[in-house]
């Protein structure tokens, strides 16, 4: 069954967040979204009993969405922030 009540999905996913950081890097998850600084490869599943419910956070690499961040100044190797205030947050977090 899934669900993304958010309030639980943030409970589960903090309750296994040592085992998504070694496996992704640092991420951030907002909403059912996980954001990391890495690409994935192949489909990873981590299962958690959490308060007697077992479960399996799973990130499919099918859904996978890829965010290249390039502005108006791409050819220079940067990127504009106004072009990109949300991707430019996410970042800002992961990095933190």
């Amino acid at each position: 069954m899934a669900f993304w009540d958010a309030h639980r999905v943030q409970a589960v996913v903090r309750f296994k967040r040592r085992a998504i950081e070694a496996a992704l890097g640092q991420f951030v998850c907002s909403g059912k979204c996980i954001y990391t600084l890495q690409e994935l490869t192949e489909t990873v599943a981590f299962p958690v009993t959490y308060k007697g419910q077992a479960m399996t956070i799973t990130i499919d690499v099918e859904t996978m969405t890829k965010v290249t961040m390039g502005g108006k100044d791409t050819e220079a190797g940067g990127f504009s922030n106004e072009d990109h205030t949300v991707t430019q947050s996410i970042l800002n977090i992961i990095i933190k």
